[in-house]
């Protein structure tokens, strides 16, 4: 039972061992050796907590805070960790004085504790533990069950959901938690606790982990009287304790100024032995309690006796320290160690150090002073080769001292004690083969080796005992071999001679015995004897049939010849020409088998009469009358019972007899007769007529036996309409047709709409969403959150397709705060029946910390530029008419592209907004059309066209500045027809030609340059609301119009490009050079096509920008990204083709668009967090690079103005002198960059001069 217990113990982990009754001091030793050392009271120190060490364990007064301090403690700093499966158990002698702990461990933060308790009253045992959530309450054992002054063992089991307390024993409580008990964190853990501790001894404490606690190894019922743990116990005691295997009691004395005896203490501090020794330790240590010697923790957590003396000395009785031998590292006297100084030395019986086995003795006074043998060598002397004894156990030394296997033994490996092998049995010597051994030689003479490695005695020999040297045996003379006696033949020496069971010699069948003793003993007999005495004298016929005569020869009785065997024929034949093979059958239904007998005819089975029966009529074959093997028809088949039956799809016309089996109709598998079916083949169904009609699919109707698919969407149906409808449909007259919000071909899915989160810098929270809805949403239809607990308040505000949450602008916002958007509404719909496929939005807002208060520095780069800008501008276009038009075409082409930056995605800040949409021209002067068309909610521009300063999604209204401009020109045109007519013949003519080179030009040039606004307007009108009347249609269309034009420009320009590239216009060709005018005229030819294709890549950039900046909202990142990459290519083209003639326009090109890429991959840092003093720098640099773009602008205008002065006054005095003298003929204009094209172009740029304002705000 003991046995047992112990096996139980060693399966679990021991964390502590606390040995009270043999261990005392300000450190309390783990005899576990995990190094989970205790201290008495709260530290190694000595205080008022401290306990009382007695030899009957710790004693505990009972003073408040009296307690001994488990890890983490001034001894050990890192704690206990137990996890989800402990135990925890104690021998406990109390006193029964109070109410008191036993034992308490907490966390930290007191939300995780367990402890045990006594309570004096009715001796009552209480614990709780507590955990994560989980309580159980105290809970009690029943009353009695912990007694005082005897000693008890409790025990504290927790097994991951359940917990139980043990008194000697006995299950006393249960426990049960709803989850896993578990530890995290810092954990005090005592024996007694700071508030109440009990007057009690305790003998020892353990824990172990990873077990739950089943069977004790620490009580045990029976007690043998008189083992005492002290000098005095109780005639008996139950339970006993089990202490090193034996079973004890432990004296019930609580009191600790005497021994267990009752022995005083007076003198000691603490308590004492029966000795009287004091139990006193004078520094923090741990103490023996048998000799109250001091003990030293070692690295390994033993302990050992502590000394003042230093190593190689010991102490005298006069208290001196004397010097031990000189190979002694400790001694108690100058005469024997008690350790030595070399490693693997001990001191033997007598004190003197002697090397361990394996090592020999070189200089006992060094630490290695014990040299290691060769691992041959089980000892050594001298030297490491020199064996003294061996290793192996069958090995000897040699004379020079090498060892060697004994005889009968060979060599495995000698370095350990099984070294050497033990030969097969016979061997004398032998060798190491594979995983065995191989003979070499055999002890007995009469023996040898084979190849199997072992001895055999020679042929003629029997093995009697191959150990000794006579150990072979001669066999009988009969015998070649033989086994284990003389007469025991193996084999025999005659060849045909065989042993028997008894291994006694004899013939084989057909001959008989001559001399057994040679090798041809045994002659044959003759043919006809199957044994005989002789040659000529049988004792047994080979033929079973045949008889011997008085000569004792064979015959047979019914005179076949004795050759041929004397068999009868066979039972089946009537005659037959030898015994198996008939001639006829007896049987008039049978017929002669080749093999042997007679076989039935066909249609006729072989009864258990052996004779030959008719089978079933549907038979072919069979077994019996009913049972066939194959049948007449072709058309049946055999069932599981043998009999035959039409196969499927085939019907028995003659009433189940199964011989006359006729096809059912093609659609039946199974059928009664051709007009009745009773099952159909596959995708066939039987009907009430028993007839089988075609099964057609889902979407699929049956007609005239074939299937044909229904009309889309339609689940089931007949020839002429739909009868059911697939999910999410509808039928409508004979179609099905999906519900509203769903579509599809073949299904009706759902459709979608979305919406997206937008958040400013002055934290309007919009909610935007692609499609009007179908029902109005409140402010309560949101639930508006933020994290971190945070709480502002907002105004709430309905935007056309937008909801928008104004937070106070008051708020005091920090960094990082989001905001949860929730649409509680469910099912939201557009108008359009779209499902809205997000309900849950969030955001980051903007922190009061980011919002911009412009420093004076920007304001007055601001300011300054604003000014200084305005007169760059005026500067450019005044030197630009006189100097290079082109010029300032490409100067307003930029301030354009730039100024539609803001109707994207990127959220810029409100100067940078306003400052790019004030290059642009849209709505600066007088709006007519503002008053004929209305502006309402219904005519609303989508969001973000609003927020870039549209008021209205009316393109003539938004537009008006262009159309005004086209009206213009077009009264122009007409006063010149009017003038035309009127003037003198001499103007008329030059009106005339005027007019005609003008109306080409402006056309085309005003296209070009009212392309990208135009373009950007009209897609605003279409993603836009509108009403449904004239106003509202007026606009669609007119802007629908204009973007088929958009779209058609680049295609429309490439071609006509190909068929001037292709034509080659020359110089001298007027026509070209006046319907045309510098589209063409201005580009160098010899720069190859691409280089004449100048507006083919600047219609698609701008076609590009157009679909960007309207249709791409929703991913602003993909949206500035493409644009980069549009502007890069158009920035590549004109680096790599230079296509301008004119210097001055084709550096004022590149300037314009490498100023567009700069300010546009500045726009991806909007995209990104930036801090306020980032955010200022950014404004300034973006700023400052369009006025420097603009001033260069205006540098190359002068510098074109000056470089064409002279050209320009010739210009002037000419025609003041054609004017004077009224000349008929009239002067060829050259169209050129210093006659027609300046011409041409003043006109058309004078459109932008008086719209281009610079604003910084």
């Amino acid at each position: 039972m003991i046995a047992i217990m112990l096996i139980t113990a060693v399966m679990s982990k021991k964390i502590v061992d606390y040995r009270f009754g043999y261990n005392f001091g300000q450190v309390f030793h783990d005899y576990s050796l995990s190094n989970n050392d205790a201290v008495n009271g709260d530290s190694t120190s000595t205080t008022t907590n401290d306990i009382i060490s007695t030899d009957r364990g710790a004693y505990f007064s009972g003073i408040n805070g009296q307690r001994i301090t488990l890890p983490p403690n001034s001894q050990q700093s890192l704690g206990i960790s137990l996890g989800s499966k402990f135990y925890i158990c104690m021998w406990v002698c109390i006193e029964d004085s109070g109410n008191d702990y036993l034992t308490y461990r907490v966390k930290s933060d007191n939300s995780h504790y367990l402890f045990i308790y006594r309570q004096s009253l009715s001796d009552i045992l209480k614990a709780e533990v507590k955990f994560s959530g989980c309580s159980s309450g105290t809970l009690l054992a029943k009353a009695g069950a912990f007694p005082a002054s005897v000693w008890v063992f409790i025990v504290l089991s927790i097994d991951e959901l359940s917990a139980y307390v043990y008194i000697n024993d006995v299950k006393e409580i249960t426990f049960t938690f709803t989850s896993t008990y578990s530890e995290t964190g810092t954990f005090s853990h005592y024996i007694g606790y700071t508030d109440t501790s009990p007057v009690a001894l305790f003998w020892n404490y353990l824990i172990y982990i990873d077990e739950s606690y089943s069977t004790s190894v620490f009580t045990i019922s029976t007690y043998t009287p008189g083992n005492c743990l002290v000098n005095t116990c109780p005639t008996s005691c139950t339970p006993g304790i089990i202490w090193n295997g034996n079973s004890y009691c432990i004296s019930v004395s609580i009191i600790s100024t005497s021994s267990g005896d009752g022995t005083s203490c007076s003198g000691c501090t603490g308590g004492c032995n029966s000795s009287g020794i004091c139990f006193d330790c004078d520094y923090a240590s741990s103490c023996d309690v048998s000799t109250g010697v001091v003990m030293e923790i070692n690295s390994d957590g033993s302990l050992s006796t502590y000394t003042p003396c230093k190593d190689g000395e010991y102490l005298d009785i006069s208290g001196d320290c004397q010097s031990c031998m000189s190979y002694c590292k400790t001694c108690d006297n100058g005469t024997s160690c008690a350790s030595c100084i070399s490693t693997n030395a001990y001191p033997n019986d007598s004190g003197e150090c002697i090397c361990k086995d394996g090592t020999y003795a070189s200089d006992l006074t060094l630490i290695s002073g014990c040299m290691s043998c060769d691992s041959e060598c089980l000892t050594c002397y001298g030297s490491s080769s020199v064996c003294l004894t061996c290793t192996a156990i069958k090995a000897t030394v040699d004379i020079s001292g090498k060892c060697i296997c004994n005889d009968g033994t060979y060599e495995d490996d000698l370095t350990i004690s099984s070294g050497c092998i033990d030969c097969n049995l016979g061997c004398a010597t032998c060798e190491k083969f594979n995983t065995g051994s191989n003979c070499l030689t055999c002890y007995s003479l009469d023996a040898m080796a084979v190849s199997d490695g072992n001895c055999y005695c020679h042929d003629g020999y029997y093995a009697k005992d191959l150990t000794q040297e006579i150990g072979c045996e001669v066999c009988n003379a009969q015998c070649a071999t033989c086994t284990d006696r003389a007469d025991n033949c193996r084999f025999c020496i005659t060849g045909w001679a065989y042993p028997d069971d008894n291994g006694v010699c004899y013939c084989g069948v057909g001959l008989y015995t001559y001399d057994l003793t040679i090798s041809d003993g045994c002659l044959p007999c003759m043919t006809q004897c199957l044994s005989c005495n002789n040659a000529n004298t049988c004792i047994e016929c080979t033929d079973p049939s045949a008889l011997i005569d008085v000569n004792g020869l064979c015959y047979c009785p019914n005179d076949f010849n004795i050759d041929n065997g004397c068999l009868d024929c066979h039972d089946d034949c009537d005659t037959c020409s030898v015994p198996s093979l008939c001639l006829t059958c007896s049987d008039p239904n049978a017929f002669p088998s080749l093999i042997s007998g007679c076989d039935c005819k066909i249609y006729y089975y072989k009864s258990l009469l052996n004779l030959c029966e008719p089978c079933h009529e549907s038979c072919s074959l069979c077994i019996e009358a009913d049972k066939c093997l194959a049948c007449k028809s072709e058309n049946a088949m055999l069932n599981s019972n043998q009999v035959c039956q039409c196969k499927d799809g085939y019907y028995d016309a003659d009433y189940n007899l199964g011989y006359n089996c006729l096809p059912c109709d093609s659609s039946c598998s199974i059928c009664n007769n051709e007009n009745t079916c009773l099952e159909c083949i596959e995708n066939y169904a039987l009907n009430s007529d028993f007839k089988c009609v075609k099964i057609c699919n889902n979407g699929q109707f049956e007609y005239l036996g074939n299937c044909f698919d229904c009309q889309n969407l339609c689940l089931t149906c007949n020839s002429f309409s739909c009868l059911t409808c697939v999910n999410n449909s509808q039928i409508q007259g004979t179609n099905c047709t999906c519900l509203w919000g769903y579509s599809g071909e073949k299904e009706c899915v759902k459709i979608f709409f979305t919406a997206n989160i937008n958040i400013d810098e002055n934290n309007n929270v919009e909610i935007a969403f692609t499609e009007g809805l179908s029902d109005y949403l409140e402010e309560k239809d949101f639930n508006i959150s933020f994290t971190d607990e945070y709480d502002f308040t907002y105004e709430f505000k309905e935007n056309n397709l937008a909801f928008v949450f104004s937070i106070d602008k008051n708020a005091v916002i920090p960094d990082d705060v989001k905001i949860i958007v929730k649409i509680a509404k469910k099912n939201v719909r557009s108008v359009f029946g779209s499902f809205l496929d997000v309900y849950e939005f969030e955001g980051v807002l903007y922190s009061t910390s980011r919002i911009i208060n412009v420093s004076q520095g920007v304001k007055n780069i601001a300011n300054s530029t604003e000014v200084v800008m305005k007169v760059v501008v005026s500067s450019a276009i005044a030197t630009g008419i006189m100097g290079s038009p082109s010029c300032i075409w490409i100067l307003f082409n930029t301030a354009e592209v730039l100024s539609f930056l803001p109707l994207g995605s990127i959220h810029y800040t409100k100067r940078v907004k306003n400052f790019l949409i004030s290059m642009g021209g849209i709505n600066l002067l007088p709006n007519p059309f503002s008053v004929l068309f209305s502006i309402n909610n219904n005519s609303e521009p989508y969001k973000k066209a609003k927020d870039y300063g549209l008021s209205t999604s009316y393109i003539v209204i938004n537009g008006f500045s262009i159309f005004f401009q086209f009206l213009l020109q077009l009264v122009l045109i007409s006063l010149l027809y009017i003038i035309k007519k009127i003037v003198p013949k001499d103007l008329s003519v030059n009106c005339h030609k005027l007019l005609k080179d003008f109306k080409f030009n402006y056309f085309i040039r005003f296209w070009t340059q009212s392309f990208l606004t135009l373009g950007i307007l009209s897609f605003v009108q279409v993603k836009s609301k509108y009403e449904w009347n004239f106003e509202g249609i007026f606009n669609v269309c007119l802007a629908s119009i204009i973007i088929i034009m958009v779209i058609l420009s680049p295609i429309a320009i490439l071609i006509g490009c190909c068929i001037v590239w292709i034509n080659k216009p020359k110089e001298g060709e007027f026509k070209v050079k006046r319907k045309f005018s510098c589209h063409f005229k201005e580009f160098r030819k010899e720069k190859g096509f691409f280089g004449f294709q100048f507006y083919t890549f600047y219609f698609l950039r701008r076609l590009l920008y157009i679909f960007s900046q309207t249709s791409l909202n929703s991913t602003p990142g993909t949206q500035i990204v493409l644009n980069i990459v549009f502007s890069s290519f158009e920035l590549l083209y004109l680096i790599v083709f230079l296509p301008y003639k004119d210097k001055y326009a084709m550096i004022s090109a590149i300037i314009g668009e490498v100023c567009t890429l700069e300010i546009m991959s500045l726009s991806l840092l909007f995209l990104y967090d930036l801090s306020t003093k980032k955010l200022e720098v950014l404004e300034s640099v973006i700023i400052l690079s369009v006025f420097i773009c603009m001033l260069l602008h205006s540098i190359l205008s002068i510098c074109a103005f000056l470089s064409n002065a002279k050209n320009i006054k010739s210009f002037i005095l000419n025609i003041v002198e054609n004017i004077r003298k009224t000349r008929k003929s009239t002067r060829k204009v050259e169209c050129d960059n210093v006659t027609h094209t300046r011409e041409i172009e003043i006109s058309t740029s004078r459109t932008f001069v008086g719209n281009f304002d610079i604003k910084i705000e």
